[in-house]
């Protein structure tokens, strides 16, 4: 409904009045994100979050999230690169759930790291095993956080202080999801970059 407010076809709402929508609309999408991760969450600690298995192109659905974040990065004056060869790369996985662990990676990546910085996802090709490196230049998180950064809920406390907008659910469910994959999440700090990765 906000979508049909929004086009103002009366033409009696002020600007003012659409930008109340605007934040309406966006305050909406993050709760719908929040309840989507709780029942996630829910569904893991209880067993019964499942994945979908199919075979489907990695380097497609990689472009495909990258492009995605394309308005988000030219808003932080930020770059975002794709490290891969161009040839297909088929797998059978979870094609939603795969997308929602890169997703989340690449927009964490983004929001601790600074204007005017570049974000790289590289991939690679091991015999059976396909690897994923998210590569930021944030500053950094310290051991203590790491051992902690796949919990529920963790949020780095210095990243509570600076008003970072998350739920600290985001690494969690990806945690989950590369488990139910039977594969690894982990961070690696090179000076000031955290490269996530996952295989």
């Amino acid at each position: 409904f906000t979508d049909i407010l929004k086009r103002n076809k009366s033409g009696r709402m002020s600007e003012r009045d659409v930008e109340h929508l605007t934040v309406i609309q966006r305050n909406g999408r993050r709760l719908s994100i929040l309840i989507d991760d709780l029942v996630d969450v829910s569904r893991f600690d209880a067993g019964t979050l499942r994945i979908s298995i199919n075979e489907f192109d990695a380097q497609e659905m990689l472009h495909d999230v990258v492009q995605s974040f394309d308005p988000i990065f030219e808003g932080k004056n930020q770059s975002l690169s794709l490290i891969t060869d161009e040839e297909p790369i088929w797998i059978n996985a979870d094609q939603a759930r795969l997308a929602q662990v890169v997703t989340n990676l690449i927009s964490n990546a983004s929001k601790y790291s600074p204007e005017g910085s570049s974000v790289e996802v590289e991939v690679n090709v091991a015999g059976d095993r396909l690897g994923l490196a998210v590569r930021d230049n944030g500053k950094g998180i310290s051991l203590e956080d790491q051992v902690n950064l796949f919990n529920p809920f963790f949020r780095v406390e210095s990243d509570v202080e600076s008003a970072v907008p998350g739920t600290g659910l985001g690494l969690a469910i990806s945690s989950s999801i590369i488990d139910l994959h039977g594969g690894e999440i982990t961070v690696e700090l090179f000076g000031r970059e955290a490269p996530l990765t996952v295989e």
